[in-house]
């Protein structure tokens, strides 16, 4: 047994003991699953191999109304034409059986030593309790070895019987195993080569308990992944992992059950005092009750407590208890002034109706997550205001409100659905300013697409007088008005000067003569790649031509606009090397990734409006950028040059260079 010896070693000596004529007493204790049951298996085979008797019993819950039935499990396979496994308790008389000492004389070989194993003493009968008492009040002087186990923290344990049998015997307490003991463990299952880290994996998912740490084995190697390298050990709920500490759960006493729920509901939110006060126990119940449950193993002793393993988490409260204990949970976190995300947490684990605080702490809740993490707060943000949604007592005008705030929190992640969430609050919130700023919140790429009400709702906000006396807002809403109105060639035309409407027009060209080698690697990249890596030719020719096409459109020739060195050396590395085959492939995978380079169709088109950090961006001679169609209010630096193109690195370095410092010199 790994992690056992020096257990096992206290034992050995008592058995030693026991065959010389002075036996005693000893109790395994520990908490589920410590392996209480497997030292005595061990205990049983050590004596069985030096030729002592061995006597076995083990208690259960349903037989603790049995008088005697632990002695009955003991002695009857001793006495003259001894019962069966499975008959009823029949053969010795109650007097003869409240004398262990004399009945053992009697049907034991003189002189023999003898061992007696009871396993979970805490649920053992009244009588046979004090059976045991009296044995092992005489075993220092008899050849007995008596050997009992109990579960550490059951109430079981605390009844006088047990304390007076726990009084007279050695303590072993077993203790979780080592890293070096679970180390041993793992190898036995998945060999000695496993993939480094995996049994510290297993170690932490245990912490060194062996019931744990072997549920999770087998559960492991049942999935197929014989290494372990690749399971989410700490993610594994073995069934009978579950049903054990379910077991567990179910008795335990009020005060100890009440507690442990308390700790599983708060989570990181509890400490000693929040914890007492959700139980509703005093102070000293609390430290009962917390004590009863490390030793049975269910808390970690640390602060704040928390469950040994997150099954345990999983079975300490039915659907119905948790989300009552949440409510509790949330109550009492508010009115102690905790923060409003930890209630919030708490309001949203459960399902009953909102009162005006908890709608105040959910909506306060979402505008701090948006406020903290404008980028990856939305659907946290989300999640508390639809709880608002859905059980909260909201009156027209508070529903249109929180319906645009919830507007606000999706518009960073689903763009659509927050136009129709807008649409849906027009027609509730209080005056024009209210509709303007929940228009003003969507991102101006989604107002294209947002239902009829909400673009005509645009094009009103932007002509209403009282739009124009917030001049952010007004600026916001005309951003977007100019974005519906762009969707016309009119309109587009309208919104630019001279030199927009250039550019404009290019990118039309572009747009429809200019894209083949886009469409060809992105579509085919085997056909081009072929022709590049074949030929030095068409390699020159392929590179040469977007030379021709992006460069200062003033210059005729492209090494007119980069030195002709640079750009026949950049031919040549590119064919000696056979990269032509792999940038297209690159191109290939790039538009057909995770992450293409073009908006995507649906609700993720308003992520592509650009980063929420200052940016710059410098816009060459040939290049067809429009600010009015990419500017979402981040860019903090818009530069326009007469010359150079798509290479400005090497077309214009010193342009390109100065640019760049002068936007960062403005960061500093």
């Amino acid at each position: 047994m790994h992690g056992r010896e020096r257990e096992l070693e206290r034992l050995g000596s008592l058995l030693a003991g026991a065959r010389d004529g002075l036996g005693g007493t000893a109790v395994v204790s520990g908490g589920i699953g410590s392996g209480r049951t497997t030292v005595l298996g061990a205990v049983a085979a050590r004596a069985g191999s030096t030729g002592m008797q061995v006597l076995r019993a083990c208690a259960a819950p349903a037989e603790r109304e049995f008088a005697r039935g632990v002695v009955h499990q003991l002695v009857d396979p001793l006495l003259p034409g001894g019962r069966t496994e499975g008959d009823l308790p029949v053969g010795a008389e109650d007097a003869a059986l409240a004398d262990p000492v004399g009945l053992l004389d009697r049907t034991t070989a003189p002189g023999s030593p003898l061992v007696v194993l009871v396993d979970d003493l805490q649920w053992a009968d009244d009588p046979s309790l004090d059976w045991l008492v009296e044995l092992a009040l005489s075993s220092h002087e008899r050849p007995v070895a008596l050997v009992c186990s109990v579960l550490a923290g059951d109430r079981g344990a605390d009844r006088r019987s047990v304390r007076r049998l726990l009084a007279t015997a050695r303590d072993i307490r077993l203790h979780p195993l080592s890293d070096r003991a679970t180390t041993a463990v793992v190898e036995e299952w998945i060999g000695a080569g496993s993939a480094p880290g995996t049994a510290g994996m297993f170690h932490a998912a245990s912490l060194g308990n062996p019931m744990v740490l072997t549920q999770l084995l087998s559960e492991a190697a049942a999935s197929g992944d014989d290494t372990a390298a690749r399971t989410p050990v700490g993610a594994l709920r073995p069934p009978a992992l579950l049903e054990r500490f379910a077991r567990a759960v179910r008795d335990l006493d009020d005060e100890a059950l009440r507690y442990l729920r308390s700790v599983v509901v708060l989570d990181e939110d509890g400490d000693a005092g929040t914890i007492r006060r959700l139980s509703g126990l005093d102070a000293a119940a609390a430290r009962t009750a917390r004590a009863r449950l490390v030793d049975a193993g269910l808390l970690l002793d640390r602060d704040p407590p928390g469950p040994s393993h997150p099954a345990v988490a999983d079975v300490a409260l039915g659907p119905t208890d948790r989300c009552t204990v949440h409510a509790e949970a949330a109550r009492l976190l508010h009115e102690v002034g905790r923060p409003p995300a930890e209630v919030a947490g708490h309001l949203l684990a459960c399902t009953t109706p909102l009162e005006r605080w908890a709608v105040h702490t959910l909506r306060t809740a979402a505008s701090l997550c948006l406020a903290e993490d404008p980028v990856g707060g939305g659907r946290t943000a989300a999640d508390h205001l639809r709880r608002v949604l859905l059980d909260g007592d909201l009156s027209p005008a508070e529903r249109g409100s929180v319906l645009a705030d919830l507007a606000a929190a999706e518009s960073g992640y689903a763009p659509t659905i927050a136009t129709r969430h807008v649409a849906q609050a027009l027609p509730l919130l209080d005056g024009p300013r209210a509709r303007a700023r929940a228009i003003a919140a969507l991102p101006v790429g989604a107002v294209v697409t947002a239902p009829a009400e909400v673009r005509d709702a645009v094009r009103q906000a932007d002509a209403d007088p009282a739009t124009a006396g917030d001049r952010p807002l007004a600026l916001r809403i005309r951003t977007r008005r100019h974005r519906l109105d762009e969707q016309t060639p009119e309109g587009l035309e309208a919104t630019l000067d001279d030199a927009g409407k250039v550019r404009a027009r290019r990118a039309a060209e572009f747009a429809a003569t200019g894209t083949g080698y886009l469409q060809l690697q992105s579509h085919q990249p085997s056909t081009i790649g072929v022709a590049l890596h074949d030929s030095p030719v068409a390699q020159l020719a392929w590179i040469t031509e977007k030379f021709q096409a992006w460069t200062d459109p003033a210059r005729r020739l492209p090494d007119e606009a980069v030195d002709r060195d640079q750009l026949l050396t950049t031919v040549t590395a590119t064919w000696l090397w056979g990269s032509g085959a792999g940038s297209a492939q690159f191109l290939y995978e790039s538009m057909h990734g995770a992450m293409p380079w073009t908006p995507p169709a649906g609700d993720d088109t308003a992520s592509w409006e650009g980063p929420v950090v200052p940016t710059a961006v410098a816009v060459f001679a040939a290049d067809n950028s429009i600010r009015s169609e990419i500017d979402t209010g981040n860019i903090a630096r818009w530069t326009e040059f007469d010359v150079g193109g798509h290479f400005p690195a090497m077309e214009t370095p010193e342009l390109l260079v100065d640019d760049v410092r002068a936007f960062y010199a403005g960061l500093r």
